[in-house]
């Protein structure tokens, strides 16, 4: 299962929104995290769209994507039209897959500072790092000028920016900034255009053989294999994971890939290393219940039950609201026929989360087997 599909990284230097983000209190970006995450639980486009600086997050992709100054005018204003869309989107995804948000925490990360919110996607999880700027002609409050996803380790304004342009014709000035030279190939230039004329066409098949056919050691450069990762998880499986190895092998050290590599790494049952890349996951992000649930699943998967238990745990007691954690400690105590503490791990799911149980809840699952055989299951389910 592809929990984590990433999409580009790259190194454009994008104007200021003249507005550090020290100049935020605290309380000024825990209230604009909170917001965030209610409208993103609320599926709420008008109050998305009221948090988010359209102006701002425009600005930035123009600057992007843009070679000449008539060129980033005609995008700016282009975008500030599909931006909203944009947010539309998203909301109808996030609803499709039962995603949930959750504020977390302040948090600085590579010179960033603001509102660090969380949610569910599919079988996954996403990172959100929202920027914060304060638009003159809409009072003093903070809102969002660009949000910093850690599963693809990119800014927003860079997604839309650079998506926009490879789609049409990406000229060599572009492809020099994109990867960060004074000069590109002509050859490559080439190959891009050709990409964004083929995924227009929805020849995504095609794309990736142009791709994988960049000569030298470009091949292994990580927008390309970004790229390639990305086309691959809509091809097949044995591509995309051979583009994952690709990854592993030549940025595996990079915090921006960690989260793609954790899929990997459980794949292969390179225990060592999807623990080193949750490891590294918490330097840049910070602790979370979710965090706390990988390292579970880790060892787990290593057959070491107690250090799974006690991580889940953890996990439990940093965020007693989180459900999933409440599952995964019960998962583990029945395993480890611990039945007496799966019993209040049940209550506290009835109490907090307004489960109502009945036995053949249990009874149809085989996992619960011996459990429900217990004395503590039978005095239990037979409270009214």
């Amino acid at each position: 299962m592809k929990t984590f599909v990433a999409t580009l990284f790259f190194g454009f230097a994008v104007a200021s929104s003249g507005v550090s983000a020290a100049e935020f209190s605290n309380a000024e970006l825990v209230e604009l995290g909170q917001s965030f995450a209610q409208a993103i639980n609320e599926l709420d486009a008008d109050a998305l769209d009221a948090l988010i600086s359209t102006r701002h997050l425009a600005q930035k992709c123009a600057e992007i994507a843009g070679d000449s100054a008539a060129e980033k005018q005609e995008l700016l204003r282009a975008f500030k039209e599909t931006i909203p869309n944009i947010n539309e989107r998203l909301l109808v995804e996030l609803e499709r897959q039962g995603s949930t948000a959750v504020f977390l925490r302040v948090h600085e990360f590579d010179g960033m500072r603001g509102p660090l919110v969380r949610y569910s996607v599919g079988d996954g999880y996403n990172y959100a790092l929202l920027l914060p700027v304060r638009p003159a002609r809409s009072g003093s409050g903070a809102r969002i000028g660009d949000l910093y996803y850690a599963t693809s380790g990119e800014l927003l304004s860079e997604t839309i920016g650079i998506s926009t342009k490879l789609a049409s014709s990406p000229s060599e000035t572009f492809l020099g900034k994109l990867f960060g030279v004074n000069g590109v190939n002509r050859d490559l230039v080439s190959r891009f255009q050709k990409i964004g004329r083929l995924r227009q066409q929805n020849k995504l098949r095609e794309a990736y053989e142009v791709l994988d056919q960049v000569p030298g050691s470009t091949r292994n450069h990580r927008l390309i294999v970004m790229n390639t990762l990305q086309i691959s998880s809509q091809l097949d499986e044995d591509l995309y994971r051979k583009e994952l190895q690709r990854l592993a092998k030549y940025h595996k050290d990079d915090p921006r890939a960690a989260f793609t590599l954790l899929d990997h790494y459980f794949y292969e049952n390179d225990l060592d290393s999807a623990m080193s890349i949750i490891d590294l996951m918490e330097q840049s992000y910070g602790s979370d219940a979710v965090l706390f649930m990988f390292r579970a699943n880790v060892e787990l998967a290593r057959n070491r039950i107690d250090d799974a238990l006690g991580f889940a745990q953890t996990a439990m007691q940093l965020e007693p609201d989180n459900e999933d954690a409440h599952w995964t400690v019960l998962t583990m105590l029945v395993q480890s026929e611990m039945f007496g503490e799966s019993v209040n791990v049940l209550q506290l799911l009835e109490s907090e989360f307004g489960y109502v149980f009945a036995r053949e809840d249990f009874q149809a699952e085989p996992m619960y087997n011996e459990f429900v055989k217990s004395k503590e299951f039978a005095q239990w389910i037979e409270v009214p």
